[in-house]
């Protein structure tokens, strides 16, 4: 079975080097950057198959850089990787291309579930944010695991 290639975005590089360290055990690191422009030029240049990203980046926040690299790349997927918990942010995340919305308050363990769903073609939204985000979600019991995002 074939890696996922993964592109790492944090504006903190101890977050991006301890992030590495720990997915690069499942995964293929392609690259780390640690704002927005540069995601979007590693992005067209490397052509991950996962973009996992903090939502405040400098120069060109996460969700505007989602909305370019669906756009631009539409194979690569986005997952979140953030400290924001409130609903109307994680609502502009999906709407902006997001493929999975994981809080950094978890476990590392939720990350690679977050990123093997995405690869799988699933969406991820973690139980730390809990009832609120279900309302939003419909499972489709024909795709086992698959989740569909009511916005």
């Amino acid at each position: 079975m074939t890696r996922a290639r993964i592109l790492l975005a944090d504006g903190h590089q101890m977050q991006l080097d301890a992030l590495a360290t720990l997915l690069g055990r499942e995964f293929d690191i392609c690259g780390m950057v640690r704002d927005g422009s540069q995601l979007l030029k590693m992005t067209a240049n490397l052509r991950p198959d996962i973009v996992v990203a903090e939502i405040s980046l400098p120069n060109v926040d996460g969700i505007d850089a989602a909305r370019i690299i669906r756009k631009e790349l539409s194979s690569v997927k986005i997952v979140f990787l953030t400290m924001y918990a409130d609903l109307p942010l994680v609502e502009e995340a999906f709407r902006s291309g997001a493929s999975g919305y994981v809080l950094k308050a978890g476990r590392v363990e939720e990350l690679v579930k977050a990123i093997q769903c995405v690869a799988g073609g699933g969406t991820y939204v973690t139980p730390l944010l809990g009832d609120v985000i279900s309302a939003l979600i419909t499972v489709n019991p024909e795709q086992k695991g698959r989740h569909e995002m009511r916005i």
